[in-house]
């Protein structure tokens, strides 16, 4: 079974930065930036799921239309998953969102202008092809997730820890909104 680790990086009302590291597999690691809501005491379609080890299931997603990985025994939510995004962001401040408390994986970090709005804000970019990566790396059987508050192992996610430095984000993991 493969299994992966979200290391949570930093909080703020712009949404919470991570890394997925998986190791497993045999092959190269996948190594994906990720975008969530922020920390808001896990309330439902505003915040990050609580970290915990979590069951994640290929399934199909009547509201997507698509399949998708989904986590299961996340308390208190119900159809968390991981799907395309870019924007984290606390809506009731005013900033753009385009998760309700679901993981949006991507290939990098950026500081990306919010349309209709113009201003700038933290988001992840090349989602779409990262989740082609994780499909390509997990395959349609279930694999385990942990979501842990820190940095991933030196030297495994430098270019996307670099990423996030260079959009002026705090990486002080202990760092909560």
């Amino acid at each position: 079974m493969h299994t992966a680790t979200l290391y949570r990086l930093s909080s703020s009302d712009e949404g919470t930065l991570g890394v997925l590291v998986s190791e497993s597999g045999g092959g190269a690691p996948l190594v994906l930036a990720t975008m969530e809501a922020p920390t808001r005491d896990n309330v439902p379609n505003y915040s990050c799921i609580p970290e915990g080890t979590y069951r994640v299931v290929w399934e199909h997603s009547a509201a997507f239309k698509r399949y998708l990985y989904e986590l299961y025994d996340v308390p208190g939510r119900t159809e968390t998953k991981f799907h395309p995004g870019n924007y984290g962001g606390d809506y009731r401040l005013g900033f753009r969102r385009d998760t309700r408390g679901c993981i949006l994986p991507g290939t990098g970090f950026v500081r990306m202008r919010v349309p209709r709005v113009g201003n700038w804000q933290d988001a992840v970019e090349g989602s779409h092809a990262a989740v082609s990566l994780m499909e390509a790396h997990f395959g349609t059987e279930p694999w385990l997730l942990s979501v842990v508050r820190g940095m991933p192992p030196p030297g495994v996610a430098d270019r996307i820890l670099i990423q996030a430095e260079v959009i002026g984000r705090d990486l002080d993991v202990g760092t909560t909104a």
